[in-house]
């Protein structure tokens, strides 16, 4: 009986597969864990971030002869007074913006409604057959709603706050 030899580029082959396969479950594994951990891992990383970040400030209110905890909360105190504000003066900036949002979407969605109508009637194959029926249906639910059926008054974009 004769010994089979196999091809040389067939042993690497094989080579490789086993080893990326062996990548692939530890990556799995990998992503698996991180999966079931995610509410542990994220506090204990915002921790080490903030731990680093507020470092040299607490060794500059070290240096000028508090002691260290006294430092600590000091700086954290001090982090945590400006994050509020910033997050403040953010929010009321946005807060008083929100209401060009609702137009600004309502006039985007209409041009997305053109866009298909358009794309749809013409001869050019950038948007299936399908899109026309969407934009029909769309438009025969605003139909409906705007009938009044309900005892309910339909539901507007945008909302009035």
């Amino acid at each position: 009986m004769t010994a089979v030899t196999v091809p040389r580029w067939l042993d690497r082959s094989a080579a490789w597969a086993w080893r990326l396969l062996l990548i692939g479950a530890v990556a799995a594994g990998a992503i698996w864990l991180l999966a079931r951990l995610w509410l542990v891992l994220v506090p204990v990383v915002i921790a080490i971030l903030l731990a680093r970040i507020l470092t040299r400030p607490v060794d500059a209110l070290q240096g000028r002869g508090m002691r260290r905890g006294l430092a600590a909360g000091a700086a954290l105190f001090v982090f945590l007074v400006t994050l509020a504000s910033v997050t403040t003066l953010v929010g009321v900036a946005v807060a008083e913006e929100f209401h060009e949002v609702g137009p600004t979407l309502t006039a985007a969605v209409d041009d997305i409604e053109e866009w298909l109508v358009d794309a749809a009637g013409s001869t050019s194959t950038a948007l299936p057959s399908s899109a026309f029926a969407a934009t029909s249906a769309t438009s025969s639910t605003r139909h409906f709603a705007d009938r009044g059926t309900t005892s309910s008054p339909a539901p507007s974009w945008p909302p009035s706050f």
